[in-house]
This record gives structure tokens, C-alpha cells and sequence, in this order.
């Protein structure tokens, strides 16, 4: 009798645990909870084993993961290389493939709002002349999703600015690789289009730089 009456507890007690999601902060917070909603931008829950408890709701980006009842873990895109590492600081050229001569070193800052969505801004100058000016601003995409953990990514991206004074559009495609330690490697081929006179010419362009963490 003793033996099922403690097969009985056991039994409860298990389903108990398996009952009750985690949600684990950026500080390493663990709250015991029910998750009533999860959103890309906010998770809501109730204190577990409360049935009057209150309805909280914390941003995604304030949470490290979620372990749920099922066994099922969300890292929530933490583990992302490009959630970990947004901001980004690199140098490189521009060289002409086929069309007018308008080869230029490069100066980058970029930073990924998203892990798959990436704004850029470049400014340079000519190989032959100080005088002669590239700049430019726009945004990427790169192919990966949320969780992905791939440190390579192809990409395609629009820009527009201004070279020689006048008005450009660029249509870059291109790969990205971030190294574990933040290395940022990147080379693509771009359609350059001078929109005045619509002209057009194929540029390649190579960079090195580094990723920076940001708190959230």
C-alpha cells in the first residue's frame, strides 16, 4: 500500500515539474513559469503554480532562452552570429570589373537590426585622386533565419549615394562570413548605375573588419 501510494506521489510530482515552463534572463534570472504568449518582440507569462498570479510580459531581448515544459529550448536567436555581434566596423575596396575606371578604398559601419536585415553606410576615396569621393547608404539582406546558427551568408543589398558628385544607385550581392571572435570577412560583385546618364558598371568589392556586442 505504502509503495503506491509513493508511486502515486512520484507521479504527481513529475507531472508537476513537466507542468512549468523557465524563462532564463540576459542576468541569469531563472523565473518558474506558465508562458501564455510569445511574440518576435515580447513573451507574456503567469508565476507558476499561482492560479491568481498576474500577467507579466518582458521583451524578448531581455531573455537569454526559454525552456518549456515539453522539453523544447528557444534560444530566441541568441545564438545567432549576427544577433550576438550587430555592429560592425570594417575596410576594404571597391575595383571596377568591367565598365569606367572607379576603383576606391572603403570605410563601413553597419549594424543588423535583425538577424537577417542589415543597414550600411560607406564613405571612400579614389585611388588616384583625394579629391574624388564615394558615398553611399543602404541596407542588406542576408539569407539565415532567426535561430540559425551559420556564421556564412550569402546576401543581396540596395544602396544609394553619391560618387564623383554625382547621384548612384548600387545592387551588391554578395557572401559574409563572422569569425567566432568577431572577424567580419565579406566580398561581392556589384551593379553600379550613375542615374543621371543611367550608365552602368560592375564593381568588386573586398573587406575586413570587426563585430562589437551591444547591451541590451
Amino acid at each position: 500500500m505504502n509503495r503506491i501510494i509513493l508511486s502515486v506521489l512520484l507521479l504527481v510530482f513529475s507531472l508537476v515539474i513537466k507542468g512549468q515552463d523557465k524563462i532564463i534572463t540576459n542576468n541569469n534570472r531563472a523565473i518558474e513559469a506558465v508562458v501564455i504568449e510569445q511574440t518576435p518582440r515580447f513573451v507574456s507569462y503567469k508565476w507558476f503554480g499561482m492560479d491568481n498570479s498576474p500577467l507579466f510580459t518582458v521583451k524578448t531581448r531581455q531573455l537569454e532562452r526559454i525552456e518549456y515544459r515539453n522539453g523544447v529550448v528557444d534560444y530566441l536567436g541568441n545564438l545567432n552570429p549576427r544577433r550576438q555581434k550587430p555592429l560592425g566596423v570594417s575596410a576594404g575596396v571597391l575595383m571596377t570589373v568591367s565598365g569606367i575606371r572607379t576603383d576606391f578604398y572603403i570605410l563601413s559601419l553597419d549594424y543588423f537590426i535583425t538577424p537577417q536585415i542589415k543597414v550600411v553606410l560607406n564613405t571612400g576615396e579614389s585611388f588616384y585622386s583625394a579629391n574624388e569621393s564615394h558615398f553611399t547608404v543602404g541596407g542588406q539582406y542576408h539569407l539565415n533565419h532567426k535561430n540559425s546558427q551559420t556564421r556564412l551568408t550569402p546576401y543581396i543589398g540596395a544602396l544609394y549615394g553619391s560618387e564623383f558628385g554625382d547621384a548612384i544607385a548600387q545592387f551588391p550581392l554578395g557572401i559574409n562570413y563572422i569569425f567566432p571572435f568577431g572577424l567580419d570577412l565579406s566580398m561581392s560583385l556589384s551593379q553600379q548605375i550613375k542615374i543621371k546618364n543611367n550608365y552602368q558598371y560592375t564593381l568588386l568589392g573586398l573587406s575586413l573588419g570587426w563585430r562589437f556586442g551591444v547591451r541590451n
